[in-house]
């Protein structure tokens, strides 16, 4: 009784303090144990723990800092300051008993063999001393897991993470304490479908996520079917063409192979009937070229050129065939691309050499660039660039002092002057 009563006067002076402190002090100040926040999303819902990250630093953990004691004032808060809160923003079911969507305070009842988890209607408390078990939504017990880590702060993670279902777990020193967390996907099919009467009905992108979530889930194919080929007829493009071939394979009961096979015929099926253009061949192109179908990929990839040739389907023609291992068709391909380029095609894309630490595989596009556009100062700077890069001084030096007699913009001139300056010419004196 006195032991009772020494701790309810001790957790009332906490509460005055807090109460004076909230009322005269200093709002936020840091805390030694840091807040910290994770969220995962399982089909459409999105599961959020805040919760405080206290450190061992040395400490006993179990049977030391949390003790073993059947919950008794309270249990654990189930990591550090007030209330470790998980909220759902839809149903969910938890170690397979169904609980609402909302915020629940989360404790623990640590032992030696399985724990209880609780999810508590109150989640404003600080930390669980006032924890009363009538304010329970839900109890389940759970089996800790013993690891061979050492986790030095608390942490929330989500493992196992499948379409419906991902495990949260509480990991700390060499335990990990895993809650199931599932999510019922004829629900979540029921929010997809009336998301459909919204303005995401009215553009192919809405109808597409739609059929992909059945893709996705295993659910509902023959509506996953109808959904994506409403998308292909607002809008007829690879993806969407491809998720239709999935769902009809799976309609079909095909097996791994037999997809394999059907797949390019079906996708081409819808190509032809809705007249796609250039882009959707070209993506399909390299989507063939992933899995190693360079046959049905050039093929493809020719079919894009025809409708539209550009830089764009020429140069995935030139990884095609680079994948396939053919460095002459690869060359080939390379220079006809850099021919078709427009100048802004061209630098991007031989910028993005540069930029990605790769300047010598710029070379060759800026000097078809400067053989198509003999007067232009940008172009001309761009390849003095990656020659002073590489390493080429007396040609970088040629090629900047060139550009600089050309129309320039005001950065092009400043690169130009700014290698210039590295590569010891003092420009200005000079001229």
């Amino acid at each position: 009784m006195k032991r009772t009563y020494t701790f309810l006067l001790a957790l009332s002076m906490f509460l005055m303090h807090s109460h004076l402190q909230a009322q005269f002090g200093v709002r936020d100040v840091p805390m030694v144990s840091q807040k910290a926040m994770v969220m995962q999303r399982i089909g459409l819902t999105d599961i959020t723990i805040t919760y405080h990250r206290p450190a061992i630093k040395g400490r006993k953990v179990w049977q030391g800092m949390v003790p073993y004691n059947q919950g008794k004032p309270f249990p654990w808060r189930a990591g550090a300051n007030q209330n470790t809160t998980i909220q759902f923003s839809q149903d969910v079911t938890i170690e397979g008993q169904p609980l609402k969507a909302g915020t629940y305070g989360l404790h623990m009842i640590p032992s030696k063999g399985e724990w209880v988890v609780i999810f508590s209607n109150n989640s404003t408390s600080w930390g669980s001393f006032t924890y009363k078990k009538a304010e329970d939504a839900l109890r389940v017990k759970v089996t800790p897991v013993n690891v061979s880590e050492s986790q030095e702060f608390l942490t929330y993670n989500f493992r196992d993470i499948q379409a419906g279902s991902a495990v949260c777990a509480l990991e700390w020193e060499k335990k990990r304490i895993p809650i199931k967390m599932s999510i019922d996907l004829q629900s979540a099919l029921k929010l997809v479908e009336q998301q459909l009467s919204t303005q995401a009905g009215w553009r192919w992108v809405g109808w597409f996520e739609a059929a992909r979530f059945c893709l996705q889930n295993n659910i509902a194919i023959q509506k996953g079917v109808y959904w994506a080929s409403r998308s292909v007829y607002m809008n007829v493009n690879f993806s969407n063409a491809l998720v239709r071939a999935q769902l009809m394979a799976k309609l079909r009961k095909l097996n791994e192979v037999e997809t394999k096979k059907q797949i390019p015929g079906l996708i081409e099926g819808v190509f032809n009937r809705y007249a796609a253009g250039w882009k959707a061949w070209d993506a399909a192109a390299q989507y063939m070229a992933r899995q190693k179908n360079y046959q049905q990929a050039l093929a493809w990839s020719q079919k894009s050129i025809t409708l539209q040739p550009n830089f764009y389907n020429h140069w995935a023609r030139v990884g095609i065939y680079t994948q396939m291992g053919d460095k002459v068709a690869a060359n080939k391909a390379r220079k006809k691309a850099i021919k078709v380029g427009t100048k802004a095609q061209i630098n991007q894309q031989g910028m993005g050499f540069v930029w990605s630490g790769r300047p010598q595989k710029a070379v060759e596009f800026f000097e078809i660039a400067v053989a198509k556009y003999p007067k232009d100062g940008d172009v001309r700077d761009n390849l003095g660039d990656v020659y002073a890069r590489i390493g080429q001084k007396d040609k970088a030096i040629t090629t900047l002092k060139k550009a600089l007699t050309l129309k320039q913009s005001t950065a092009s001139r400043n690169n130009s002057l700014k290698w210039l300056k590295k590569l010891g010419v003092d420009y200005k004196t000079e001229k």
